[in-house]
C-alpha cells in the first residue's frame, strides 16, 4: 500500500513540477544531465515497482517506474513545444501496435503487459529528450551526464575488484555483460569526441575509465567488441581528417594496451580459454527453442513470454533441456522473433537500422562540424550494441533501453541540426 501511495503522490506532482520548471531552465538542464547519469547508477535504488513478479525470469517483471521516468514526465510539461516530429514515429508506432497485439495472444497477458509498459516508458524518454535536444546546448549536457555515470561505474568497479576481490565486476549493473554492453554503447562517442579535440582531459579520462571497466568485467564479448569498434571509430575519425592528436592517441593507446596486457594478459587469456562449456551449450538450447516457437507461432508467442513458454509450453522438454528451464534466449534477435513473430521481427530490424543509417549519413556529410564526430561515435556505439546483441538479450533491460533510446533522440536531433545548417548555407551561398 505504501508503494502505491508514494507512486501516486509522485505522479500527481509531475504536472505542477513541470509547470514550475518552465521558467527555470537551469533545473531543466540538471534533469537532462541526470537522465544521462542515472542509467549508470543503481536503478533499483531509484525505482518503484508496485506490482512485481520478481521470480519471473523475463525481461520485465512488473510495473516499474524509475526516477528517469519521473524526470522525463516532468520535462514533458516543462520543455517548450516540439518544433519537429518525434524520431522514427512511424516505425515506432508500428512496433508498438505489434507489441500491443501480442498482449492479447500471450498465454500470460500480464507478463506481456509489463513488456508493453516498459516500451511506453522508453518512448516517453525518446520523445522528451528529442524535444530537449532541439536546444543545441542540451546534447552536450546529456553527454556530460553520461560521462559522470561512466566515472561512477568505474569507481564502483574498482571497489568490487580491489576491495572486495571479485573476479568479474559488474559495478552498478545486474551482470558484467550488461555493464560491458552499456559502456560499448557510449564509449565510442567519448572516443570520437576526444579524437576531435573536444572535451579536454576529462574526455580522455572518461575513455580510459570505460576501457578499464570493460577489461575488469572479463566479459569476452564486451572486450572483443570494444577493441573492434574502437578501431573502426578511430579509422573513421582519421578519414574525417588526420591530426597530430590522432596520431599521438594511437601511440598512447598502444602503450596503454601494452601495459594492461602485461598486467592482465594471463587473466584475460584464461577467461577466453576456460569459458564454461555449459554456457555455450545453454545458448544453443535456447536458440533451438526460439526457432521452434517461431515455427509453431508465426505471429509470436507474445511479448515477454519466452521464459514462461519455454517451460510451460513444453519446449524445454522437446529439446532435451535439463537445467535453466525458465531462462531467456541470449540473443535479442531470436528473442524478438519468437515473441513477436515474423512481422514484429521485421519491424524491429527496421527500428534498429534507421538510427544507425541516420548516424552514418550525418557523420559523412557533416564536414569538420563536431556534431559529425558525435554522430560517428553514435554509429559506433549502435553497431557495438547490435553486434553484441547476437549473444545477449540485454537491450531489453531497463538501463540499456534508456541509453539506446536516448541515443536515438540524440542522433535524430544532431542530424536535423546539420541539415538545417546545410540549408542555411545553401540559401546564403
Amino acid at each position: 500500500m505504501m508503494k502505491w501511495l508514494a507512486l501516486i503522490a509522485i505522479l500527481l506532482a509531475v504536472y505542477p513540477a513541470g509547470l514550475l520548471l518552465r521558467k527555470r531552465p537551469l533545473v531543466r538542464t540538471l534533469l537532462v544531465a541526470a537522465m544521462g547519469f542515472l542509467p549508470f547508477y543503481r536503478l533499483p535504488a531509484v525505482s518503484f515497482n508496485p506490482i512485481s513478479f520478481e521470480g519471473y525470469r523475463g525481461d520485465s517483471t512488473g510495473l516499474e517506474v524509475t526516477l528517469v521516468d519521473v524526470f522525463a514526465a516532468i520535462l514533458l510539461f516543462a520543455l517548450p513545444a516540439a518544433k519537429h516530429a518525434s524520431p522514427l514515429r512511424v516505425v515506432r508506432a508500428l512496433y508498438l501496435l505489434v507489441v500491443l497485439a501480442s498482449v492479447f495472444i500471450a498465454p500470460e497477458p500480464h507478463y506481456a503487459f509489463f513488456g508493453l509498459w516498459k516500451l511506453l516508458r522508453m518512448y516517453l524518454v525518446v520523445t522528451v529528450l528529442a524535444r530537449a535536444f532541439e536546444d543545441a546546448a542540451m546534447g552536450p549536457v546529456y553527454l556530460r551526464g553520461v560521462g559522470a555515470g561512466i566515472l561512477y561505474a568505474f569507481l564502483q568497479a574498482l571497489n568490487q575488484r580491489y576491495l572486495h576481490h571479485q573476479h568479474q565486476v559488474f559495478s552498478t549493473f545486474p551482470h558484467q555483460n550488461s555493464l560491458g554492453m552499456a559502456l560499448n554503447l557510449v564509449a565510442p562517442i567519448v572516443l570520437a569526441i576526444a579524437l576531435a579535440g573536444q572535451g579536454g582531459v576529462l574526455a580522455w579520462i572518461t575513455l580510459a575509465a570505460s576501457a578499464a571497466t570493460i577489461m575488469l568485467t572479463l566479459s569476452r564479448g564486451s572486450i572483443v567488441v570494444f577493441v573492434v569498434i574502437s578501431a573502426m571509430v578511430y579509422l573513421a575519425s582519421l578519414a574525417r581528417g588526420i591530426t597530430r592528436r590522432k596520431v599521438v592517441a594511437a601511440v598512447a593507446a598502444a602503450a596503454v594496451v601494452g601495459l594492461l596486457l602485461a598486467k592482465s594478459l594471463r587473466t584475460i587469456v584464461e577467461r577466453f580459454l576456460d569459458a564454461p562449456e555449459a554456457s555455450a551449450e545453454s545458448r544453443v538450447y535456447f536458440e533451438r527453442a526460439a526457432r521452434l516457437m517461431l515455427s509453431d507461432h508465426p505471429f509470436g508467442i507474445g511479448m515477454n513470454q519466452f521464459s514462461h513458454v519455454l517451460r510451460h509450453g513444453g519446449y524445454a522438454a522437446r529439446i532435451g533441456m535439463r537445467t535453466d528451464l525458465d531462462g531467456v534466449v541470449h540473443n535479442v534477435y531470436w528473442l524478438t522473433a519468437s515473441e513477436l513473430g515474423y512481422v514484429g521481427f521485421a519491424i524491429f530490424l527496421v527500428l534498429l537500422a534507421f538510427p544507425l543509417i541516420i548516424a552514418i549519413r550525418g557523420a559523412s556529410r557533416a564536414g569538420r562540424d563536431i556534431r559529425g564526430d558525435v554522430l560517428l561515435g553514435c554509429a559506433g556505439g549502435l553497431a557495438a550494441m547490435y553486434a553484441q546483441s547476437t549473444l545477449e538479450w540485454i537491450p531489453r533491460q531497463t538501463a540499456q533501453g534508456y541509453l539506446f533510446w536516448s541515443l536515438v533522440a540524440l542522433v535524430s536531433a544532431l542530424d536535423h541540426q546539420l541539415r538545417q545548417r546545410r540549408l542555411a548555407e545553401a540559401r546564403s551561398g
